[in-house]
């Protein structure tokens, strides 16, 4: 298993803590590639930021709201976001009516630790970036999870969500500004949003069930 995952939940802690103070220390960095992230608003991208750029591009080009506050519009976009997936996090993480599962299993082991790398970088590129579909590769990890844990519908919706999230250069047709564009983008967008709504609320259930309570069950 990875060293991080031997440890006991202390050492998640930690690893909270150095992150944090990583950040304070790296914060001029931080705010220096913020301003030099490059946003894009096509299809074929995903975050929050993406999402901000093209209401924003569409309303004012096309007359219906002019936003005159780019900057302030762009980061409550992101603080939505932002509390929206600590919101279902919570909801997961705390649901005392969730099943705890004991990980006796290598590979069930295994399916954790990818689900909780693959899924890290989309939640984390989704609240803060504005991301090309090609860093949706990280998605694959969290399959063998989704493969075996989501049953029915869910499994159902995640995989046509992911299959035309995957595919979103299909739906890259018609004049940027038009609406049958927009249409286009807010079907694909939609689809992407649902993957970061299963993929937060899976992941308070994995870190509570792993993380937290993994000395109790595993044997």
């Amino acid at each position: 298993m990875l060293p991080f995952f031997s440890n006991d939940k202390k050492f998640f802690f930690i690893a909270i803590l150095i992150s944090i103070l990583g950040f304070f220390f790296l914060r001029d960095d931080i705010a220096y590639i913020n301003k030099n992230i490059v946003e894009f608003s096509r299809v074929f991208g995903y975050g929050s930021r993406s999402i901000s750029k093209g209401i924003f591009l569409y309303l004012n080009q096309n007359n219906y709201f002019v936003i005159e506050d780019y900057n302030f519009f762009k980061n409550l976009i992101i603080l939505t976001f932002l509390f929206f997936v600590f919101f279902i996090f919570c909801l997961s993480f705390f649901n005392t009516k969730l099943k705890k599962n004991g990980y006796k299993d290598l590979h069930l082991i295994k399916n954790h630790q990818l689900f909780l790398l693959g899924s890290s970088v989309f939640i984390f590129t989704f609240i803060f970036g504005s991301n090309a579909d090609y860093r949706l590769i990280f998605l694959f990890l969290v399959l063998p999870y989704v493969l075996n844990y989501y049953q029915g519908k869910n499994k159902v919706i995640f995989l046509f969500c992911l299959f035309i999230s995957l595919n979103s250069l299909f739906f890259e047709k018609g004049y940027k500004y038009s609406l049958t564009y927009y249409i286009n983008v807010s079907f694909v967008y939609f689809c992407k949003l649902i993957l970061l709504t299963y993929l937060s609320y899976t992941y308070g259930y994995v870190i509570k069930n792993y993380v937290f309570f993994k000395n109790k069950f595993v044997k």
